[in-house]
């Protein structure tokens, strides 16, 4: 639900018990900060989504310091160029479980300081990820867009479960999936540079991959070595032929498999060559 300022009597009583997600469009006055702020503390069930026009000039974040009981919180400037600085992070509720941060932030650090987080996104990521080994609780981490290349600190943090990497360019280095052992769902996109995964008998949790668009990845042999590896989503693979997926015949624990060759005739000899159930483009097997 979408409010805006000035509030008019009554406004936040329309507001439902069970409302998911309170949105800004634009900003508010600081008075109605304070009440909306008021609000949260008793729902804090609810989740607070700033757009790029509810931040107002200067992505000043400092609106922050009255919703000192938040627990969700979403910065989403998908169609503007919003610059986080150290300074706006700084005002992030400590008690934030769930983080999206849609915009780019150029400094971490300060998000070392929110060690409740249990979720987090981040946008066009540029700055070191290290700061983010004082999460000790996180789960999820999505990283999309953003040039950054060494993501060797992934496995110290937190004990992630859930891990998206999506469109981020220049990474060709994802070795350090091997050292994942609490992960159970990989998701990776459009990494064009990535050419290889790891070895990965030791991520003794992981049973779901989803590999999309993954042009410069032929050699799926390594996912022949993930244990409990029990479905997997090969999509928009139109570069791979049929024979580049039988490593895929010794997953000895697969029991679901979809693939997208982007061609009839492929995902039909896929479907030939492999027999192991699932989607092939649309061809089911059995």
């Amino acid at each position: 639900m979408e409010v805006a300022s000035p509030f008019t009597p009554g406004m936040l009583s329309l507001l439902r018990r069970g409302v998911r997600v309170v949105q800004l469009a634009t900003p508010l006055t600081d008075r109605d900060h304070r009440r909306l702020g008021s609000w949260f503390q008793e729902h804090p069930q609810a989740a607070l989504r700033v757009c790029a026009g509810g931040l107002g000039d200067g992505a000043d974040l400092s609106f922050l310091r009255h919703y000192p009981r938040l627990t969700g919180l979403s910065i989403d400037s998908l169609d503007h160029e919003v610059v986080l600085g150290p300074q706006s992070l700084d005002h992030l509720p400590t008690p934030l479980r769930d983080l999206r941060l849609e915009a780019r932030a150029r400094d971490l650090r300060p998000l070392a300081g929110v060690t409740q987080l249990e979720h987090l996104k981040l946008r066009s990521v540029t700055a070191d990820l290290a700061p983010l080994t004082a999460l000790t609780r996180l789960r999820t981490l999505e990283i999309r867009l953003g040039g950054i290349t060494d993501l060797s600190v992934v496995p110290e943090i937190g004990r992630i479960t859930y891990l998206e990497l999506w469109l981020v360019r220049g990474l060709a280095d994802v070795s350090f999936l091997a050292d994942m052992g609490h992960l159970e769902h990989l998701f990776l996109q459009a990494l064009r540079n990535v050419r290889a995964l790891p070895d990965l008998s030791r991520c003794t949790a992981l049973e779901r991959v989803h590999l999309e668009t993954m042009k410069g990845l032929v050699d799926l042999s390594a996912l022949a070595t993930a244990p409990a590896l029990r479905q997997l989503s090969l999509v928009d693979v139109g570069h791979l032929c049929p024979e580049d997926l039988l490593p895929l015949k010794t997953c000895g624990a697969l029991e679901e498999l979809g693939v997208g060759l982007n061609s009839d005739r492929k995902n039909l000899a896929a479907r030939a060559l492999l027999q192991i159930p699932g989607s092939y483009g649309g061809h089911d097997w059995p």
